[in-house]
């Protein structure tokens, strides 16, 4: 390194770079909701009767469960 090169403390680089993982951590969680987000959206396409569960484990969406029912259509007895 030359004189003309500014030293930066060892500590901001500790700082940036603990910035830079939580940041790629958020984005990780983010990318995990929404394909969570999407699933959730396919399970409850074209349910007429039923339930969708999500599960839900460390704030992590862990298990999508689709319950589907189906009518049957009243007769006159």
């Amino acid at each position: 390194m030359d004189a003309s090169t500014p030293r930066v403390p060892v500590k901001l680089l500790s700082e940036t770079r603990a910035t830079e993982v939580h940041r790629a951590a958020e984005s990780r969680q983010e990318q995990r909701l929404q394909r969570a987000v999407s699933q959730i959206e396919e399970s409850l396409r074209g349910l007429r009767f039923g339930q969708v569960t999500i599960t839900v484990q460390d704030g992590v969406v862990v298990q999508i469960d689709r319950l589907e029912r189906t009518r049957l259509p009243r007769g006159s007895d």
